[in-house]
């Protein structure tokens, strides 16, 4: 008897640990807050926010930089999340990415398209070549690679003829 207690303690602890110490970033509204208390910042504009498998990732605009606020999803609560890391950058196109755990890396393309206009991009991880055509004037998307060694790429946007209009080396 003495053991389920401790165990029902110690469960409800665990589930109030992963409550508090996550939030919900459902909306733009709630995602703004968390960004202002998170980095500090008062001027944001959010761009887009894109969630794929267990991750949320939040682009958005301070002053001259484009930024972004990745999130991983809490494991007990489903509708909320725990930071995971960030980017900030001047340029306007970026790459975004991190080798998690021993054989998936998160990679996130994110950023303003409205100059260079391009139109699509390629990028390269462990032999394999990721690609989409036809972007938007915003950027976001992740993706979960599984089964390889690092997070390292080579990327590159191109216009509508096929020209490098930014490339990225990631480490």
């Amino acid at each position: 008897m003495q053991f389920a207690k401790i165990l029902s303690v110690s469960f409800f602890s665990i589930l109030c640990w992963h409550y508090f110490t996550s939030t919900d970033l459902s909306d733009s509204q709630k995602q703004t807050e968390f960004i202002a208390g998170q980095d500090h910042v008062k001027n944001i504009s959010i761009e887009e926010s894109k969630s794929y498998a267990q991750y949320l990732a939040v682009s958005y605009t301070e002053g001259q930089n484009e930024r972004l606020l990745v999130c991983r999803r809490d494991c007990f609560f489903q509708n909320r999340y725990h930071y995971f890391g960030g980017g900030c950058s001047r340029e306007r196109m970026n790459f975004y990415n991190v080798h998690e755990g021993t054989s998936q890396a998160l990679i996130v393309l994110y950023g303003d398209n409205t100059n260079p206009h391009a139109d699509s991009y390629r990028f390269y991880n462990n032999n394999k070549v990721y690609s989409k055509q036809d972007l938007g004037k915003y950027i976001l998307e992740l993706y979960l690679i599984h089964d390889t060694p690092d997070a390292g790429f080579q990327g590159h946007f191109y216009d509508r003829a096929g020209n490098v209009v930014h490339e990225s080396n990631g480490a």
